[in-house]
């Protein structure tokens, strides 16, 4: 794969002529961080100081050393410390991450992704987030309604 800059990528994107051709986003956990939703490593990292005051540190290092969790990047292991975080109530950390997004309003990076969805060919967004950001920034900007497709209604198409 070539990688590109900024500045080539934008006139590609703009001058895009093909009707068949269309781009995908894909957003990750720091994509909302400017509408005040921290981001998963900031998740990881607050779960883990929880963890250490909740456990043994023998018992957590235990944990860690089983599960493989490197805390150089406690990030990419976010569901296994979810998992354990709030192994005890699992109702707990979605009522946890309901608190975290309540409230919170699209940035105006939202706002701009919202505009392309309705203006070009390009209209799918895959998301590692749970908050509904990218479907009220257009519901605001353009008032359109997004079809959202849970993983769970796709897992049965994955090999």
């Amino acid at each position: 794969m070539k990688e590109i800059t900024l500045k080539t990528f934008l006139y590609h994107f703009c001058n895009n002529i093909r009707e068949d051709k269309k781009f995908c986003f894909i957003l990750g956990s720091g994509a909302s961080k400017p509408s005040g939703i921290p981001t998963g490593g900031e998740l990881t990292q607050k779960w883990m100081d929880e963890l250490a005051e909740m456990y043994d540190s023998k018992d957590l290092d235990s944990w860690k050393a089983e599960e493989g969790i490197s805390m150089d990047d406690p990030a990419k292991d976010y569901s296994k410390i979810f998992d354990k975080r709030f192994e005890l109530d699992k109702k707990e950390g979605f009522a946890f991450l309901e608190q975290v997004m309540d409230g919170k309003e699209p940035s105006c990076g939202y706002s701009i992704l919202a505009q392309i969805l309705e203006a070009k060919q390009h209209k799918i967004v895959i998301t590692t987030n749970f908050d509904s950001l990218t479907e009220d920034a257009l519901f605001i900007y353009t008032h359109k309604k997004p079809l959202v497709v849970g993983y769970e209604a796709l897992a049965h198409y994955i090999n």
